[in-house]
């Protein structure tokens, strides 16, 4: 009787326990849940903001470029186009960067006929460099010097004005004492387009154009205007059609060579 009186009494607290064992663990579980939902809520809205983020910047970009682009087609419209040089530049098989064997004898007899024969290439100019491109470096910069000093050559920036070129160019046609009319500026801007003018007004280079009209105005007396050995910049230099053809010969054996 006694067992099931205290039998009878502990069962209302019995009851209680499990309903608040059964609310934690409802509340437990609902907290853990809705953590997990806010959870994969932020991870949604964090990737998503990641990739508007991502956006604007391709927005961004494709903005900045169409814009460039919008520029360059202006200035186009404005200046024209850079100019391909229509004139010859030898190397001789003396390209600096080009690992490539090649003959000394070649080089040499290609700066005799732009030198009328004045200008040697000595051994004691690269015998210290066994690299090759170090020897090529060497004799480019040995026959430059000697060019531009004896005047039978000239190293035209293309940041140069017309009139540096045009001088230039003249005491080039001097020093060699050819049949050649001097060159006047006025000559070159004859030939100058809307392009050119719009270039010249606003300062900006027009130095392919200039070469370009120069060589038609020396090609036009019986002469060519080639370029020699620089990559760069110009190095100018006149010669007759007779040596023009000694050096595409030349020209092809060092390209044969190597």
């Amino acid at each position: 009787m006694k067992e099931r009186i205290d039998e009878t009494m502990s069962t209302p607290a019995s009851k209680e326990e499990k309903r608040r064992e059964t609310f934690a663990i409802c509340y437990f579980l609902g907290g853990l849940i809705l953590t997990i939902v806010l959870g994969i809520i932020n991870i949604l809205f964090g990737i998503i903001a990641l990739i508007l983020f991502f956006i604007s910047i391709f927005v961004r970009i494709y903005m900045i470029e169409k814009k460039a682009q919008k520029v360059i087609n202006s200035q186009s419209k404005l200046y024209g186009e850079e100019q391909p040089p229509n004139f010859n530049t030898f190397y001789f098989g003396c390209f600096v960067w080009d690992d490539k064997e090649f003959n000394i004898d070649i080089v040499r007899a290609g700066i005799k006929i732009i030198s009328n024969g004045t200008i040697e290439i000595l051994d004691s100019v690269f015998e210290n460099e066994t690299e090759k491109n170090m020897q090529k470096a060497y004799i480019v910069d040995h026959v430059l010097e000697q060019l531009q000093e004896s005047n039978y050559g000239a190293g035209i920036d293309m940041k140069s004005e017309l009139e540096d070129l045009v001088w230039n160019i003249n005491k080039i046609i001097d020093k060699k004492k050819l049949p050649v009319k001097e060159v006047m500026a006025e000559q070159i801007t004859a030939f100058d387009n809307e392009h050119m003018k719009a270039r010249r007004k606003d300062n900006m280079i027009t130095m392919d154009n200039d070469i370009n009209i120069l060589h038609i105005l020396i090609k036009q007396q019986g002469y060519e205007l080639v370029g020699i050995l620089s990559d760069g910049d110009y190095f100018l230099t006149i010669i007759t059609q007779e040596d023009f053809v000694k050096l595409i010969e030349l020209e092809g054996k060092a390209q044969s060579n190597m």
